[in-house]
C-alpha cells in the first residue's frame, strides 16, 4: 500500500497494527461463517437418508419427506444467514481499506478497494445453495412417486383413497405439501430481511471515502494532512451498490408477498378440504 513519504512514523506504526488487529477480525468473522454453511449442507444432505428409512417401512413417508424439507430449508436459512455476514465483513474490510489506501492504488492492487461488494451469493455458497434446493426436489419427487404407486397412478383411485382416509390421515399426507409453502415464505422472508439489513449497512456506514492525492494522508481519526477536498466521499463510492441493493430488496419485497399470497392459498386449501370432509364425503 503506497503512503505518504513524509508520514510520520508513528502514523506509519498506527496504520498497521491497525490494520492487522481489523483484518484479523474481519477474516475470521468471514471464515466462520462460510464455515456455518458447510456445516448445515453437511447436516442437511444426512436428512436423505430419512427417506431410505421411510422406503424400508420404517418411518412413515409424509413424515419422513416433511423431516428432509424442513432440514433442508434450515440449511438454506444458514447458507443465507452466512452470505449476509460474509459480505458485510467483506464490507467493513472495504471501509478499512478506504482509510489507508489511496484512490490511485485501485491499479495497483484491487479496482474494488474501498468499495462495498454487490450483494451476490458467493461461489461455494451458490453451490451449497443449489444442492439444497436438489435435495428439497428429490424428496418432493419421492413424496409424489409413492401417493402414485400407492393411487395407482389413477385420479379416481386417488379420490376413493381420499374419501376413505381419516381427518388426521389426510392432515398427516398433506404435511409436506402445506410445510413447504411456509418455509418457502420463510425462506423469501430471510432473504428480504438479510437485504435490507445489507442495504443500511452500505447506506449507514459508507466508509470514510478514500483521499485522491497521493502525497495527503489520514490517520483513523481522520486528521493528517488530506483535506475534505482531496477525498472522494464515501457515500460517492457506494453509490452504485446502494442503488443496486435498494432494487433488490423492492424485487425480494414484492417476491415475499407474493409467496406468502401463495402459501395461504396452499394451507387455506388444505384446511378447507379437512373442514368440509365429513359433510361432502360422507
Amino acid at each position: 500500500m503506497t503512503q505518504p513519504l513524509d508520514a510520520p512514523e508513528e502514523y506509519r506504526k498506527e496504520r498497521h497494527e491497525f490494520i492487522l488487529e481489523y483484518y484479523q477480525m474481519a477474516i475470521q468473522d468471514l471464515s466462520r461463517h462460510l464455515v456455518v454453511g458447510w456445516q448445515s449442507i453437511t447436516v442437511a444432505v444426512g436428512t436423505i437418508a430419512t427417506l431410505g428409512f421411510a422406503q424400508q417401512g420404517y418411518l412413515p413417508i409424509p413424515l419422513a419427506v416433511a423431516a428432509a424439507v424442513a432440514a433442508a430449508w434450515w440449511g438454506l436459512w444458514n447458507i443465507i444467514d452466512a452470505d449476509f455476514w460474509a459480505l458485510r465483513a467483506i464490507a467493513f474490510l472495504a471501509n478499512v481499506e478506504a482509510l489507508y489506501f489511496h484512490k490511485g492504488d485501485r491499479a495497483l492492487f484491487n479496482k474494488y478497494a474501498g468499495q462495498h461488494p454487490s450483494f451476490r451469493m458467493t461461489g461455494s455458497l451458490k453451490a451449497q445453495f443449489a444442492a439444497l434446493l436438489v435435495i428439497i426436489g428429490i424428496a418432493l419427487a419421492f413424496f409424489a412417486w409413492k401417493i402414485g404407486e400407492l393411487t395407482q397412478f389413477d385420479l379416481d383411485v386417488a379420490a376413493s383413497k381420499a374419501a376413505a382416509a381419516g381427518r388426521l390421515e389426510l392432515a398427516i399426507w398433506s404435511m409436506p405439501v402445506w410445510l413447504g409453502a411456509l418455509l418457502a415464505y420463510l425462506l423469501a422472508a430471510a432473504r428480504r430481511d438479510r437485504l435490507r439489513d445489507y442495504y443500511e449497512f452500505v447506506r449507514d456506514s459508507p466508509g470514510p471515502g478514500m483521499v485522491t492525492d497521493r502525497s495527503k494522508y489520514r490517520r483513523t481519526d481522520l486528521s493528517g494532512t488530506a483535506a475534505a477536498a482531496d477525498v472522494e466521499t464515501g457515500e460517492t463510492i457506494q453509490r452504485a451498490v446502494r442503488e443496486e441493493v435498494e432494487r433488490c430488496v423492492s424485487r425480494w419485497t414484492w417476491r415475499t408477498e407474493a409467496i406468502w399470497v401463495i402459501m395461504w392459498i396452499v394451507i387455506g386449501a388444505m384446511i378447507l378440504t379437512l373442514a368440509v370432509k365429513g359433510p361432502l364425503w360422507g
